[in-house]
């Protein structure tokens, strides 16, 4: 299980400061000390992650959640933010992982992006106690034989 904080001054310096918790949701799932690809991202500090989330890959089974009481918002509006525009240009969180695989979204916001969740190729994704909306042309967008 790797934790998720936000609001700290320097995401980035969370991410690669050699211990198991991140600032970021990316790096939480690819992080070689993280989920790997494979495991649990519990996120225990309510914030905005204004960033294209990619659950991809051979070895995935990712449950990927908010702790029970966090607002974990997957947004890709930031109020004063010049990437606001090319992140709404996006999907929020892009799921393709082989069909024997499993990926789980609990207790999310994710909006203002394209496509809110985009399942593709063979994916088994569960998404439970989430919102999805706001989103320009999808809120979930299931392709393929997802």
């Amino acid at each position: 299980m790797r934790r998720l904080r936000r609001g700290h001054a320097n995401r980035n310096a969370e991410d690669n400061d050699g211990d198991r918790v991140f600032g970021t949701l990316n790096q939480a799932l690819l992080n070689a000390t993280g989920a790997n690809q494979n495991g649990k991202i519990i996120i225990v500090t309510s914030g905005t992650f204004a960033e294209t989330v990619t659950i991809t890959g051979a070895n995935v089974n990712v449950e990927l959640e908010a702790a029970p009481g966090v607002n974990a918002d997957v947004d890709a509006v930031l109020q004063g933010d010049p990437g606001n525009g090319a992140r709404q240009n996006a999907p929020g969180i892009i799921v393709n992982v082989p069909g024997d695989r499993h990926v789980i979204l609990r207790n999310l916001q994710v909006r203002n992006w394209t496509i809110g969740v985009d399942v593709r190729g063979d994916s088994h994704v569960s998404i439970e106690d989430s919102r999805v909306a706001n989103n320009t042309n999808w809120g979930i967008r299931a392709q393929n034989r997802s």
